[in-house]
């Protein structure tokens, strides 16, 4: 199966994981939420009637919603105008700085966010606590590359059957509504790692124990409901264990990723890597 990366190098992205987790979920899927979907690498690689992706970064969803919306051709031709207007360049580190400066205090658009993506350190979208975004420049590696241009048309076509939304995960979908044959796919902030997603002080509400077993309780609500799901998640990582969700989790079938990405024979028995990073489903 041929799976396609997102153009957004979104943090915590699952696209190298796509083919040990494709092959987990169900088949036949009518309605797939995709709970916190960052860059969309999940839900725009799977096969389903109906399509949400959700994410409470809503400069985020506003973004995708742009690419989704305008046409390829149209959204390239923008980014060179850009491009040329302010001289970026992989070296050009003042030009990029301009870039960042106009979009926090007088152009708060997504395509210029885009554009300070493009040209960002790692193409990370960071804001401080202010909402200022903040990602340093991307000195000799960053760019408005092939490789992004290439992937745009692709997922502007993946977008057009997935609905968007930009709620907290509690409020996200009108899950009585789901039934058999439905599918919920969790990638939640981890409880036990340094993401940054997890630090309040950097413009993000944080992700708490509370936040952890609210989610497991809704999984439990969809599982009553006949809704299958699957979450993935960190199990231990750097000598910490996430008690909580190994407690929950032996109420159904936990896979152990190969976190070095390559393909895996999928079994019960955990690594002995400092790190498990771990698949969770009622399927």
């Amino acid at each position: 199966m041929t799976f396609h990366k997102s153009p957004l190098n979104y943090i915590g992205n699952k696209y190298k994981l796509l083919p040990q987790l494709v092959p987990l979920f169900p088949q036949d899927i009518g309605t797939a939420v995709d709970l916190f979907a960052g860059g969309c690498d999940v839900i725009t690689n799977i096969d389903a009637k109906y399509k949400v992706a959700n994410d409470r970064n809503d400069k985020l969803i506003e973004l995708v919603r742009w690419i989704k919306e305008t046409p390829t051709d149209a959204l390239v031709d923008w980014m060179d105008s850009t491009i040329e207007l302010y001289g970026l360049s992989k070296t050009n580190q003042e030009a990029y700085y301009q870039l960042r400066a106009d979009y926090n205090e007088r152009n708060n658009t997504a395509p210029m966010l885009f554009a300070c993506i493009c040209y960002c350190f790692n193409n990370q979208m960071r804001f401080n606590k202010q909402g200022k975004f903040n990602s340093a420049f991307g000195k000799n590696r960053s760019s408005f590359n092939e490789a992004i241009r290439g992937r745009l048309q692709q997922f502007h076509d993946n977008l057009q059957d997935v609905a968007l939304g930009s709620s907290d995960f509690r409020l996200a979908y009108a899950w009585y509504e789901l039934g058999e044959g439905d599918f919920v796919y969790c990638d939640p902030p981890y409880l036990i790692s340094e993401a940054y997603y997890n630090e309040s002080k950097k413009g993000w509400n944080g992700w708490n124990e509370q936040d952890d077993s609210d989610l497991v309780e809704l999984l439990d609500k969809l599982e009553a409901q006949g809704v299958k799901f699957g979450m993935s998640n960190l199990m231990r990582h750097k000598g910490k264990t996430n008690e909580g969700l190994l407690a929950w989790s032996k109420k159904y079938k936990t896979y152990y990723l190969d976190k070095s990405y390559k393909n895996c024979v999928y079994c019960w028995k955990p690594s002995d890597e400092p790190t498990q990073e771990v698949y969770i489903t009622n399927i």
